[in-house]
């Protein structure tokens, strides 16, 4: 299973485009809270001092930038890094693979345009091969999103998280890789184990022991993505992980899954952890 404490950065391409910004903000958030540095990858037209200012406007506008911070020390502190693409590398998904060659054990951080289930500036079929050859966990961001994305009163950290699981992929895969997230994190968290459809195929799983993690178990009858998505807003959750398994890559597990379908309606986030093969 995969160990977050193998996940040495976080990736993030983007075009700076302000129905993105969600997803900028959760790149953050997870850098913040799993102590990591974050790569920006900008692919557009813009030069990289525009990119610059966008983004300090952000940071301010978020709080995390210390009184009379520059954009340059406020990067540094944060270990944020923009990366301009060179269109002359080729097409986009030779540009984002090009740069995830340079950057190890990553954490890809992509935003999603709800039913579309794929940025708007990104074709489908350019995010499927990026996904199928990048062979990394993967954080969707929805721009409908209308969650609080950054800290709260109460710190960075997610405060519920919906971890659906079924015999297939392994179950424990979601659970692992949540108690790991929440271990890390500045703040206690509600997880929510769910299995929907009949309650003879509930898979036995191990609940790990974490003074942080507030364990919950919920079964519904009926159709899985239904049910996901209408738990996910019946508690408020700001986070739903889902294991994806697949022996050619990690978007040959995804296109046509119960995760694909989750995805394209999800109002929060939906991190895909690839099941790895022994």
């Amino acid at each position: 299973m995969l160990n977050i404490d193998k996940i040495r950065s976080i990736f993030h391409p983007t075009d700076f485009k302000k129905n993105n910004s969600i997803a900028i903000a959760h790149a953050i958030r997870l850098s913040i809270i799993l102590n990591l540095p974050l790569t920006i990858l900008y692919v557009g037209k813009l030069e990289k001092t525009e990119c610059r200012k966008i983004l300090y406007n952000y940071l301010i506008k978020w709080e995390l930038c210390k009184e009379k911070e520059s954009i340059t020390e406020a990067l540094k502190r944060l270990k944020i890094k923009i990366l301009i693409a060179d269109k002359m590398e080729g097409s986009l998904p030779d540009i984002v693979l090009n740069k995830l060659k340079t950057i190890s054990d990553v954490l890809l951080v992509m935003a999603t345009a709800g039913r579309e289930g794929l940025p708007r500036w990104l074709h489908p079929s350019r995010a499927e091969e990026i996904a199928r050859q990048s062979k990394l966990p993967t954080v969707f961001v929805p721009e409908k999103s209308k969650k609080q994305y950054l800290a709260s009163e109460s710190g960075y950290g997610y405060k519920k998280i919906l971890v659906p699981i079924d015999h297939k992929p392994n179950p424990q895969v979601g659970i692992h890789f949540a108690h790991q997230l929440v271990g890390l994190s500045d703040a206690v968290a509600q997880i929510i184990i769910f299995h929907a459809g009949e309650i003879m195929d509930i898979p036995q799983v191990e609940i790990p022991k974490a003074e942080k993690c507030i364990w919950r178990k919920l079964h519904e009858p009926g159709d899985p993505v239904t049910n996901v998505i209408n738990t996910a807003k019946e508690f408020d959750v700001d986070l739903i992980i889902m294991a994806t398994a697949g022996h050619k890559g990690f978007m040959d597990a995804l296109l046509g899954s119960v995760t694909e379908k989750v995805i394209r309606h999800a109002l929060c986030p939906v991190i895909a952890v690839p099941v790895q093969n022994p």
